[in-house]
């Protein structure tokens, strides 16, 4: 995205535990977020709306923030610092810029329901480690006592 749109760019997503934003990756890696901008991707994540820059709400931040959507639940926020000058955003780089964080959000999609699928087979494989020494062990007990 950085490439394209050749901006300063970040990813936040929601803490697994907490429910707040944290920085994932950004580009350049000196990326910091002010208090205003970290609200606007708030916002933007949980409302699932843009906001910030441009928009009409949290519009004092200087960083547009476009939400992050996974199956209809709010996964985090990308977040774009256009150069200073540009008031007004083409609708051509809007729409580009919001395809893009689809993509994105479609790939981390893929990246957690492959995690999911991960956990889902140590799970079942624990199960069946744990039928077998239980299998096990009763044979070892009846044997003695027959």
């Amino acid at each position: 995205m950085r490439e394209v749109l050749d901006d300063d760019i970040a990813l936040l997503t929601v803490a697994a535990g907490t429910g707040s934003l944290e920085m994932a990756v950004s580009e350049p890696g000196s990326v910091v977020l002010d208090a205003t901008a970290k609200a606007a991707a708030d916002w933007s994540a949980h409302h699932r709306q843009p906001a910030g820059r441009y928009t009409d709400t949290l519009n004092a931040s200087a960083w547009w923030c476009l939400p992050l959507n996974v199956d209809g639940q709010a996964t985090g926020a990308v977040v774009v610092r256009f150069e200073a000058g540009i008031d007004h955003l083409p609708s051509e780089l809007r729409v580009l810029a919001t395809s893009m964080v689809q993509d994105v959000a479609d790939a981390l999609g893929r990246v957690r329901l492959g995690e999911a699928l991960e956990s889902s087979r140590v799970h079942g494989e624990t199960e069946r480690l744990r039928a077998a020494l239980l299998a096990s062990v009763s044979h070892d007990l009846r044997s003695p006592l027959a």
